[in-house]
This record gives C-alpha cells, structure tokens and sequence, in this order.
C-alpha cells in the first residue's frame, strides 16, 4: 500500500456479501461457511453464535457496556448472529490452521 493509502472494514460489504450467496446458492451464510470451510479444515474448535452449542471450557467476555463501572459478563451478546459480518468464534489453534490453508503454507 502506498503512503496516504485508506482502509476501513465495513460490515455492510459482509453482510450484502452473506445476502448474495444465500440467494445465489439457496443455503445460509452458516450452512455455507461450515461446507465450505470448517467440516473440509476438521476446524472442531470453532462456532457460529446462536447457530451451534457454547463448547464448554469457552472464554468468558466481560464489558463495561453500560459505561457506568460496572462490568458485565457479554458473551451471550449478539455479536452479528451469522450473518456475514460476524458471529464466529475460532480458538487460535483453529486461527492457525485456517491462515494456514487460506495462504498455502502446509504444516510440517
């Protein structure tokens, strides 16, 4: 990227992205993600909020999301619920294995 060069991550995009491949392919965002990547990669670790089971041992998340000194356990808070721009929960050994495949770098 060249100096002055902007970047900004946009949910949108993802979610008009999970839109399109519903309609194109009659499955959902979720239902594709997990034939297309999670079930071929054996990744056991990872889920889809408010689409499969907490795996048990999963770290807890704790916010102040009231902004008033309290802190609150957050991890059943919609996080996107699979809809293209998020939901998913990946532990780092699952991190590794998807970077791995996804830049064709093959684990010795």
């Amino acid at each position: 990227m060249s100096a002055g060069y902007r970047c900004e991550y946009s949910k949108t995009n993802y979610w008009l992205l999970a839109m399109i491949l519903d309609k194109v392919t009659g499955k959902t965002t979720v239902l594709l993600y997990r034939e297309k990547i999670l079930n071929p990669l054996k990744l056991e670790n990872s889920y889809y909020f408010w689409h499969d089971p907490v795996p048990p041992n999963t770290a807890q998340g704790y916010f102040d999301f009231y902004n008033n000194g309290t802190i609150v356990n957050i991890t059943n808070y919609n996080t996107g619920s699979g809809n293209g721009y998020g939901g998913m929960y990946i532990t780092v050994y699952d991190l590794q294995t998807f970077i791995e495949a996804w830049s064709g770098i093959k684990r010795y």
